[in-house]
């Protein structure tokens, strides 16, 4: 017969293992990683599952461990802006927990995903006990912050060839590649949704890839690009930083 406590001191190991590949908590001790498994769900969703709506009130703090997540705001009816991909050992939604207001966007799953996720309560009284982690999640927060208080002016100052080279030297960085010298990208994003992240139509984002790939800068197949001129990308994203 099986002993009923190893099971359970197997299940909260495979917690701890999923917690360390999570930015926030790669550095914590087993011992802290073990108190927090007690209290963590891990689950896996499908593509375009919703996570949270727009204007829901947040009840627990939400971690990607696999997959990505696109957050997606409404503007009116019928129009969508996406303000960020979180990718793996990122977490979400925090602000609105922290500023105690619902939630400023929609969080929906981009392809096959696993959420890490702890109740709000139990989470906030783990930071009051180790405050020292304190610190290192406001250091994440704040850099999250401070792209998007970046991305406003961008979608004013900049061109459209700014913003769509921004977001696949983004893509890249976080999910990108290096193969036969270079760079990679299995793009999960439509058309219509690096537009939605540009803010602009899917016609101008069409018009702008197939330019960039005329002047060979980029190679498209379907669902993959190779970034065959990535110091020209990035001197189009150097023409807003240098306002």
């Amino acid at each position: 017969m099986k002993n009923p406590q190893m099971n359970i001191k197997f299940d909260h190991e495979i917690r701890v293992a999923t917690l360390k590949t999570l930015d926030l908590f790669k550095d914590l001790n087993h011992d802290l990683l073990l108190e927090l498994s007690k209290f963590t769900t891990i689950s896996t969703i499908k593509k375009n599952d919703l996570i949270f709506e727009q204007g829901a009130v947040p009840s627990k703090f939400t971690f990607v461990n696999k997959g990505m997540v696109k957050m997606i705001r409404t503007i009116k009816p019928g129009q969508e802006m996406i303000l960020r991909i979180i990718t793996e050992g990122e977490f979400f939604g925090t602000t609105a927990i922290f500023s105690e207001q619902p939630y400023a966007a929609k969080a929906v799953s981009e392809g096959e995903v696993t959420l890490v996720e702890i109740p709000r309560d139990i989470f906030c009284d783990f930071l009051d006990k180790h405050p020292f982690l304190y610190r290192d999640f406001l250091r994440l927060i704040s850099l999250k912050n401070h792209q998007m208080v970046r991305k406003v002016p961008e979608m004013a100052l900049t061109r459209i060839e700014s913003r769509v080279a921004k977001i696949l030297l983004n893509l890249t960085q976080k999910i990108g590649y290096r193969e036969n010298s270079l760079y990679q990208l299995d793009i999960p994003l439509t058309r219509k949704e690096i537009a939605a992240m540009a803010g602009t139509t899917t016609e101008t984002v069409v018009r702008v890839l197939g330019r960039l790939e005329k002047k060979e800068v980029i190679h498209m197949q379907k669902h993959h690009i190779t970034l065959k001129d990535v110091d020209y990308l990035e001197s189009l994203v150097d023409e807003y930083d240098h306002l």
